[in-house]
């Protein structure tokens, strides 16, 4: 990987609450991946049963430039209330150019009450391994799935070949990459407040709302048969209807909509860098487990620019 990057900060000018601040920074990078198996020597592997050889994944190198630049500005507009306004551009070879926005605001009228809130969006593409991997087809031999449009819940009650709607099915699996896979985007909005009733404690109260879409996701075979209906392109029949193979290779994009509220309660904490953690559950229909979400707004220009590439991946 190749990479360039260059910025500035400092004061604009004053304000009642004290200086504006401004950031600015581009960044360009270059990155190539490659995996030196060899597909010939794939050909030529031994047939181990439901075993995937590494060789399968050879790649000749593959490029991709990333170009960016971004500004954020920070506004102290009077004593206790502060705005905090940011904008990123990206420009991702083969996935175009994307423009996210930051902003956010707190106003802390009293000591010991602080209001907050942010809005943002956020983009990321996929990885290398997640579009170029190699798809591998191997049998299935476990006894656990049955056809989902045939059987409710694709749990098998009867023998392979039995003939009946809840027999077991043995179709073959396919894994790998995924070169359909779109960037992920999201949006996501918060308010707060957060009390201090004595020097190094504190309470807070948090809402917050992610929606996440073309989330990339690795489901698994048990998934797939629970939401037979979401991706029927996922489970490929003969002429008789039959699921001969499912089709598990790569990430699949899904959408994401997580909402809900914090209310922690603190001891030795402080003003200087409010923290939100929240624990999310991603919805059923979603094919996703909990994921830890970790929110921080910044209190100074210059956490806040150093924050600007974890928060925008």
């Amino acid at each position: 990987m190749v990479q360039v990057d260059a910025s500035a900060s400092g004061p604009l000018f004053g304000l009642p609450g004290g200086d504006v601040q401004l950031a600015v920074g581009v960044d360009y990078r270059r990155e190539t991946y490659e995996f030196n198996g060899s597909a010939a020597a794939a050909a030529s592997s031994p047939n181990i049963f439901n075993a995937a050889f590494d060789n399968v994944n050879a790649l000749t190198p593959k490029n991709r430039t990333i170009k960016a630049a971004y500004a954020e500005v920070l506004v102290p507009v009077f004593d206790g209330f502060e705005l905090t306004g940011a904008l990123r551009i990206d420009d991702y070879t083969g996935f175009g150019t994307t423009t996210n926005p930051k902003i956010t605001a707190k106003f802390q009228p009293v000591d010991w009450l602080m209001l907050r809130g942010s809005y943002n969006t956020s983009f990321r593409v996929p990885s290398f391994n997640q579009i170029f991997n190699g798809v591998t087809v191997s049998p299935y031999s476990g006894s656990d799935l049955a056809d989902p449009t045939k059987c409710p819940g694709g749990v098998p009650t009867s023998a392979f070949g039995s003939g009946l709607p809840c027999a077991q099915i043995r179709p073959d699996i396919a894994t790998g990459g995924n070169l359909t896979l779109r960037p992920e985007t999201a949006e996501q909005y918060s308010l707060g407040v957060v009390l201090r009733p004595a020097p190094r404690w504190s309470a807070s109260a948090d809402f917050w709302v992610i929606n996440v879409d073309d989330t990339i996701q690795i489901l698994t075979l048990r998934d797939l048969i629970n939401n037979a209906s979401t991706f029927p392109d996922k489970f490929v029949r003969d002429g008789s209807g039959n699921v001969t193979l499912i089709d598990s290779a790569g990430s699949t994009p899904v959408r994401v909509r997580p909402a809900g509220s914090n209310l922690p309660c603190e001891a030795g904490s402080t003003w200087a860098e409010p923290l939100h953690s929240t624990s999310a559950s991603m919805p059923p229909c979603c094919c996703a487990s909990s994921k830890r979400l970790r929110l921080r707004w910044p209190s100074s220009i210059s956490s806040a620019c150093s924050a600007m590439p974890a928060i925008w991946g």
